[in-house]
């Protein structure tokens, strides 16, 4: 079966960016099965493969940061491996968590290494990027319960990486948008760090996946709805409420006292009802929020700077309101 043959009959394909028709042009040509009838480990192969294989043509070189140190936070259940990023030596810099995307089943340290070391420069901070633990080996709550428990050590530990424990942002893409709001639920409702920002990239919010967009972009455009079902059904068990605030933060019933937020959206991705929704409820519970829907574009496509401009223009936009939150005047790449 050809992994990509359903993208092109898509109506709406036409109306994609050109360089995304060219993109799912060339994927349609490789022979592959979908993701979805692919083992968990089978599947986190072809990711990071593909990650590789793409990066010159999506993306720039690394940008290079004065020092990079792998570490493991120790937990009762984990030790949890974390990747410091540090832009530049001598001062002390805010922290910025940052969860990856993948939909709690697949990603790594290493498929968003590009973008965190793009991030610390261009926000001038410190980037702390966390390999939570992923499903269906451990489903939830293990992802978020490592991610707040990454955050509690930065924060605890921010003298000694060279951070500032009261300049603490969350930030994550796609399943990683989900980890950055759920640990700034978590900080609130336990008393924990003060989470100055957060940063949502085409997060997923609703486990239910009954928004129109679930359907009406779910098929040719890399995530499919097949794909987040398949995701769903490994991060879930029988025991977890779909509608757990911490599962699916859309359905949370206060969501007042969390901090100001930038959500970005995709005009062609699956997830981009459920962004904008969470936007609104935001709003709705006093909550500052930055909404911006980047148009043309499909899930994944903030991670291709290189090859689109409004790549460049969403991981600028990210670094100006992070730098406004911390009060700082950033690098210029």
């Amino acid at each position: 079966m050809n992994y990509y043959k359903s993208y092109i009959p898509n109506p709406i394909y036409m109306a994609l960016h050109y360089r995304f028709r060219f993109l799912l042009w060339m994927m349609s040509i490789q022979k592959r099965p979908p993701m979805e009838e692919m083992s968990p480990q089978e599947a986190r192969d072809f990711n990071l493969e593909t990650s590789n294989r793409m990066k010159k043509m999506v993306d720039f070189k690394p940008v290079e940061m004065f020092k990079i140190t792998n570490r493991h936070v120790k937990t009762p259940d984990f030790d949890i491996p974390i990747r410091i990023y540090q832009p530049i030596e001598g001062e002390k810099l805010p922290i910025l968590m940052f969860f990856h995307g993948g939909g709690f089943v697949i990603g790594n340290l290493d498929t968003h290494d590009l973008i965190c070391r793009r991030l610390a420069a261009l926000a001038k901070c410190l980037v702390v990027s966390v390999d939570y633990r992923l499903a269906p080996e451990h489903k939830f709550p293990a992802a978020p319960n490592d991610c707040y428990a990454a955050t509690v050590w930065a924060y605890e530990h921010a003298d000694e990486i060279k951070g500032d424990q009261t300049r603490i942002a969350v930030c994550g893409d796609s399943a990683g948008g989900n980890l950055a709001t759920v640990i700034s639920m978590m900080a609130r409702d336990q008393g924990g760090p003060k989470i100055t920002y957060q940063v949502l990239i085409y997060p997923t919010t609703d486990g239910t996946q009954s928004s129109p967009s679930v359907d009406q972009m779910g098929e040719g455009f890399i995530l499919t709805k097949k794909l987040m079902v398949w995701f769903l059904n490994h991060y879930k068990d029988d025991q977890t409420e779909i509608k757990d605030p911490y599962f699916s933060p859309l359905f949370a019933e206060d969501l007042s006292n969390l901090p100001p937020a930038l959500i970005i959206t995709a005009e062609y991705d699956p997830l981009k009802d459920e962004g904008k929704k969470y936007a609104e409820r935001l709003r709705e519970a006093g909550v500052p929020v930055i909404f911006k829907e980047f148009k043309g574009m499909i899930h994944v496509f903030f991670a291709m700077p290189k090859f689109l401009k409004k790549a460049r223009q969403a991981q600028e936009l990210v670094a100006k309101e992070l730098r406004t939150a911390f009060g700082t005047d950033g690098l210029v790449l």
